[in-house]
């Protein structure tokens, strides 16, 4: 047996059991946990515990009544109730022994719910920490303050009362209060609070009790009671019954709805049972159902859910209902069925349907049966759902072809449009229509019908299906048609003959064949009696057939097709050969049509007829009537079609002749006015217009020759030629078209079949164009949509306005020639006046320098005397201080006004005073207008603010050597046009060489020159070269080429010609390697090189070299300069080329007399490109050696010029060389 508990756990749900003891747990208290109140009595009977805690509600009795009964029953015992949500009472009863005293505050602060002790003040004496948290205050801030530190006034006055109720009871140990605890953040909590009084010896002690938030609890609840709620009202206003049966077979529950479709008041069918045999019950067939079938008693019997139960069923008040049932179980904890849940629906009106349709259905059957003709339903897709024995019969098909398939199966195209038109009609009207078509049956025969289809209608008058009979009008149709037959017959002439006089009336109103010719073909093609007609005539030349006016033909049909491609003999042939009317009828008929005009004519026609259009002895086509009559075209009609074609055929002739004097008198008025015109293009254009005017749709244009171009120009155009040339250029060029042509010819061209006749016009509308040449001026041009549209008289007539052109063309281009020379007489004139102040200046600085001894009297001697002239503001001459990067300023006259000392004097590339740019490029520099970039350049600024219109800079320069810049400031720009500035730039010249001249004398200029010696990483030919042989390469000499091509001689040691030979035919830069001499291990070489390489370079960057070597590593460059030259930016040029250069040397050479490099450059400008290419090549090549290393043959072949050639520009060479040593012979 186990030691006698301390502590009784009565705890139902077992849910804090662990917590309670291990908080009242010491390590030697004893805990025993019971489950239920009897099972603590047990232990209470036989066991002594100092404690009972009970927690929540005992399944076999409340809280209350076991504490009672320990009560009664055991001495010296504390309990402790905790209360959970079901609780209905709760007891503490508090020993004060000081033994259990601490065991008992940790029990306290252990439970869930809050515990709290007042004084008589309703002050706190003791709170666990669950209040804490509840009311959000620490506990140490709750001792000591009374309640009403949370508790608003009303619920601490009903506190009161309740301790006031408890204190005078006997009965009553405990009081239950809602009220809402106001926490420390402010938050409203609602809390449930039981309290209880203590009192020792009667005296008031306080009280306790247990506080538990039921916010969750308060929300539960709402819930429950909104869903109740809900529950309620969806039951109460279904609008079917529902009835619920307990499993005593009981009705426990009907909603309103129930009792009406029962006929059972509502408080009498929940006392009923569901099989209640009053209620009679009857199957279809009319026999009773016992109340085991009944929807709740198979419910009950299976388990399973019974749905759409229907039976007939008789009230108590004799009425009878259809109704139907669905039911479904409600199984208990054990899975056993509790109650029935039954929804009852009153399917009566339902029934009454059903079997009216029925009825329905029986007579629809017996009329589709009985009907002969095709009667036929279909739904709303148009899928057939119903149809009869006629409608087989009818279309052909069979019962299984027919379903599923479309309504307008049985419908031909053509009439589809209105059959979903009367359809449409039948659905949105609701009423019956009516319609013709034929009936299309399975072999693909068509038969004409009436149609008659109404809607078929659901209750809601919504139409769902419509349903139609057909009827067979062949018959009737045919007598339609014989009558209607007659009745044309006898109205056809009548029609024709006032087409007839229509057409006269509007051939009198026309003014062109054009005209003409299509208001005959509209007429006739607007009448009931044809379809369409045409006009045109045949190119015998061409064998086709040209229509030049339709009407009732689609524009995409083409104009012409050959005539003999599909008709032996076509009748408009026909027609223009014996002049008679011809008729093609039935089966020929569209072999005619396609002869004479296309057989794409979209229409069918029955019959055609060609009538000759003639006056006289002239004819002047075809027209060709189309009916889809077979009968059309009788002997009458014919007469009267032969007359039309002579009428149109006299007014086409008196049309012609009008146009002809229109147009010879417009040429009259065209060339008086003429000789006002005072320009090329006020020529062409009255020229354009007066032709234009008198040629109605033909295109008419001049075209006039650009010689800056070299190509003809549209002058004057009109838009119709625009459209007829088609893609249309800006300039006509040196190409096969007819304008350039007709001009380099000076013949005037027609062509009658343009787009056959030239590819240019192949994919354009143009069919006949006339080309005349106006002289040296230009070409006229008239294109035609028509073929043959110029006949000789309008070529003629389009020839004489060409002369007229030409000739008033010569006119003004004298007059312009003329006017342009007399202007030119008069700039020509104060040019030479200028030039001739400036050449007086000239002329007597030249005096002055060739007097002056230095080199300051020459500068200051030219800027006073330029400065004189009234045309120059200010002069002044610059000359470069390579070491400080800056211009020194050696003399100046004129409007200075400080100019100098305001503008920048730097030489450094971004610097763009002209005299900078000048002394950087040592060309001319030219500045127009210095009041453009103002921001950008500072020097134009200054030079505007002294009225500094335009600037000149020319430098001053003797060969290589720069002694500075000469710059001219102007107020007037045209001072310094293109003649002056050649002059300033002459004196330039003339002032550098003086300098010179002086240096020369003085003995300062004693060949002074700068050499340089540098190496350069090269990735070039001869770096690639000397690598593949491992060995060193020396280039001599090398001629420059055109295309980018330069002859290379070099020398190699320590390889065999062989090796170059094949090291060289591995690179594409190198060709034509020919070995020139052999001595000893010495080989010289000649090649043609491409690309750029080292010694090109540098000699395009103004050095000459002395000495070059290339091996594997590096490039060793030997080079003159002069001595004057800045050699940074040489070097610097060098490496933006070259990935690295390096300035191993540079040494000033000064020797007596004209240097090496002075005397080559001197002498290389006496002779030309090719001579000076001869002689390097001959010298390079060993023809001087004796014996000669390479032969004149030899070397001429390689420069690819003929010996003969090759002497001449050698002796040339030879002789100009020996001129500069020796002096003129």
């Amino acid at each position: 047996m186990s030691d006698a508990p301390e502590i009784l756990f009565v705890c139902p749900t077992g849910e804090y059991a662990a917590e309670v003891t291990a908080a009242a747990t010491d390590g030697t208290a004893v805990v025993q946990q019971v489950d239920t109140g009897s099972g603590a009595l047990d232990v209470l009977a036989t066991h002594s515990p100092s404690c009972v805690v009970i927690d929540g509600e005992p399944p076999d009795m409340t809280s209350s009544e076991l504490v009672e009964t320990i009560r009664a029953t055991t001495d010296d015992v504390s309990i402790s109730a905790f209360v959970h949500e079901n609780d209905t009472a709760f007891s503490t009863l508090i020993t004060p022994d000081d033994r259990d005293l601490a065991r008992y505050e940790t029990i306290l602060d252990t439970v869930n719910d809050g515990i709290y002790q007042f004084d008589p003040a309703g002050r706190f004496v003791e709170l666990n920490d669950a209040v804490a948290e509840i009311t959000g205050y620490a506990r140490s801030e709750l001792l000591g303050e009374h309640i009403s530190i949370m508790l608003d006034e009303s619920d601490v006055a009903k506190g009161e009362s309740l301790i006031q109720e408890l204190l005078e009871s006997d009965e009553r140990d405990v009081a239950t209060m809602d009220m809402t605890v106001h926490t420390a953040d402010g938050e409203e909590i609602p809390c449930e609070n039981r309290l209880s009084v203590i009192q020792t010896d009667g005296e008031f002690r306080g009280t306790v009790g247990v506080v538990r938030d039921i916010s969750e609890r308060a929300h539960r609840k709402a819930q429950l009671k909104q869903e109740r709620d809900l529950r309620e009202r969806l039951l109460e206003t279904s609008p079917v019954g529902i009835v619920v049966i307990d499993e005593a077979g009981t009705v426990a529950r009907a909603n309103d709805r129930a009792s009406e479709i029962l006929g059972v008041p509502k408080d009498a069918l929940t006392e009923q049972s569901h099989s209640n045999t009053e209620w009679n019950v009857f199957d279809e067939s009319g026999e009773p159902i016992p109340g085991s079938s009944y929807p709740a008693s198979r419910v009950f019997e299976t388990g399973e859910p019974v749905y759409d139960w229907e039976a007939e069923m008789e009230r108590p008040d004799g009425s009878t209902v259809w109704l139907s049932f669905n039911g479904a179980p409600l199984f208990d904890a054990e899975g056993n069925v509790e109650r029935v849940i039954l929804v009852i629906e009153d399917v009566t009106q339902q029934k009454q349907r059903e079997r009216q349709l029925h009825q329905q259905t029986a007579f629809v059957e017996g009329i589709f049966n009985a009907v002969p003709d095709p009667m036929y339903t279909f739904n709303g897709s148009g899928r057939m759902i119903r149809w009869n024995e006629g409608f087989t019969e009818a279309t052909g098909y069979s019962d299984d072809e027919v379903e599923g398939m479309h309504a307008l199966s049985f419908v031909p195209d053509e009439d589809e449009e209105k059959i979903t038109d009367a359809i449409s009609r039948v659905i949105q009207d609701k009423e019956v229509q009516n319609v013709e078509s034929a009936l299309v049956r399975k072999d693909g025969t068509h038969v004409p019908h009436e149609f008659s289809g109404g809607p078929v209608l659901d209750d809601d008058g919504n139409v769902t299906a419509l349903t139609g009979v057909g009827r067979d009008v062949t018959d009737r149709i045919e007598r339609e048609r014989q009558i209607a037959d007659q009745r044309d017959e006898l109205e056809e002439l009548h029609r024709i003959n006032a087409v007839i006089r229509d057409i006269d009336q509007r051939l009198i109103q026309a003014t062109s064949r054009e005209a003409a010719e299509q208001a005959v073909c509209d007429r006739l093609a607007a009448a009931d009696a044809y379809q369409f007609a045409t006009i045109g005539s045949y190119d015998d030349e061409f064998a086709s057939f040209v229509v030049r006016a339709r009407a009732g033909v689609d524009d995409s049909v083409p104009h012409e097709r050959s005539a003999m491609d599909d008709f032996e003999s076509p009748p408009g042939e026909a027609a223009i050969r014996t002049g008679d009317v011809q008729v093609v009828r039935d089966g020929h008929s569209e072999a005619s049509a396609e002869s004479d005009q296309n057989a794409s004519v979209a229409r069918s026609f029955e019959s055609v007829a060609s009538i000759p259009i003639t006056y006289e002895d002239t004819t002047y086509g075809v027209l060709s009537v189309y009916s889809d009559r077979a009968s059309a075209f009788d002997d009458r009609e014919r007469a009267v079609l032969a007359e039309l074609g002579e009428t149109l055929g006299h007014v086409i002739t008196t049309i012609q002749q009008e146009k002809r004097e229109r147009i010879l008198t417009a040429l009259q008025d065209a060339t008086r006015e003429l000789i006002h015109a005072d320009s090329k293009a006020e020529v062409s254009e009255r020229v354009v217009d007066a032709a234009s005017d008198v040629l109605d749709a033909t295109g008419v244009g001049i075209f006039l020759f650009d010689p800056d171009e070299r190509a003809l120009t549209p002058t004057a155009t009109t838009d119709r030629l625009r459209e007829l040339y088609g893609d249309w250029e800006a300039t006509l060029g040196a190409d096969e078209s007819a304008a350039w042509t007709t001009f380099l010819d000076g013949s005037t061209v027609v062509y009658g079949d343009l787009d056959a006749e030239l590819d240019q016009f192949s994919d354009t509308d143009a069919r006949s164009g006339l080309f005349a040449p106006l002289g040296d001026h230009g070409v006229f041009v008239a294109l035609s949509a028509e073929r043959r549209a110029f006949d000789d008289d309008i070529t003629r007539v389009l020839d004489l306005f060409a002369a007229t052109a030409e000739a008033t063309l010569d006119r003004v281009e004298g007059d312009r020639e003329l006017r342009a020379h007399d202007r030119k007489l008069q700039k020509r004139n104060r040019q030479l006046t200028h030039l001739k102040g400036i050449n007086d200046i000239i002329r007597e600085l030249d005096q002055s320098i060739i007097h002056a001894s230095t080199r300051q009297e020459i500068e200051r001697e030219v800027c006073d005397r330029l400065a004189q002239y009234d045309q120059f503001e200010f002069v002044w001459i610059g000359k470069p201080d390579w070491g400080t990067d800056r211009i020194e300023p050696r003399a100046w006259a004129g409007n200075e006004q400080g100019y100098l000392d305001a503008i920048p004097l730097d030489i450094d590339g971004s610097n763009t005073l002209p005299t900078a740019e000048t002394l950087e490029t040592e060309s001319v520099t030219y500045v127009a207008d210095p009041a453009t970039r103002l921001r950008d350049d500072p020097w134009r600024t200054e030079a505007l603010k002294r009225d500094y219109q335009a600037v000149v800079s020319v430098p001053l320069v003797y060969g290589d050597i720069n002694y500075g810049a000469l710059t001219v400031y102007t107020a007037d720009p045209t001072t310094l046009d293109e003649m002056s500035r050649a002059v300033i730039e002459e004196l330039g010249e003339t002032i550098g060489h003086a300098i010179n001249a002086i240096k020369t004398r003085r003995g300062i200029l004693s060949d002074q020159a700068v050499e340089l010696e540098l190496e350069v990483y090269d990735e070039g030919v001869f770096h690639h070269l000397a690598a593949s042989l491992d060995a060193e390469i020396e280039v001599t000499d090398l001629v420059p080429e055109t295309e980018g091509h330069t002859t290379a001689f070099f020398t190699v040691e320590g390889v065999t010609a062989d090796e170059v030979h094949h090291a060289a035919s591995t690179f594409v830069n190198i060709s034509d390697v020919t070995l020139l001499s052999a001595d000893d291990d010495r080989l010289r070489f000649r090649a043609s090189v491409t690309g750029q390489t080292v010694p090109n370079t540098v000699i395009e960057y103004g050095a000459r070299p002395q000495q070059i070597s290339v091996d594997a590593t590096r490039t060793t460059v030997v080079v003159e300069l002069p001595s004057e030259t800045n050699v940074r930016p040489f070097i610097e040029k060098l490496k933006d080329h070259y990935e690295s250069v390096e300035l191993v040397a540079r040494r000033d050479r000064t020797e007596g007399g004209q240097s090496h490099a002075e005397f080559t450059e001197e002498f290389e400008r006496t002779l030309t490109d090719r001579q000076l290419e001869v002689l390097k090549t001959a010298y390079s090549s060993g023809f001087f050696e004796s014996p000669k290393e390479q032969t004149g043959t030899e070397i001429a072949e390689s420069l690819d010029i003929t010996q003969p050639t090759f002497n001449h520009h050698l002796r040339v060479a030879q002789r100009k060389l020996l001129r500069a040593l020796l002096g003129e012979r």
